[in-house]
């Protein structure tokens, strides 16, 4: 199973939200300094790794829970 991952050297959180509001299935909270991901709604679509101006997400593997 794939999730996004949040470089938190990179990201802007609630100065950007580009992350949070492309995201399908609300599964990033990025009303912080930097966006959090719940991984249980993230299905590793990557569609916000596509919209992330800074290059601050990345697809990662996980075990399934």
């Amino acid at each position: 199973m794939r999730v996004a991952v949040i470089k938190q050297s990179e990201c802007v959180g609630k100065w950007c939200t580009a992350c949070a509001e492309a995201c399908p299935n609300q599964a990033i909270d990025a009303s912080g300094d930097i966006a959090f991901v719940d991984v249980n709604a993230c299905d590793g679509c990557g569609i916000c790794l596509d919209e992330c101006p800074n290059w601050a997400i990345t697809l990662e593997e996980t075990a399934d829970a």
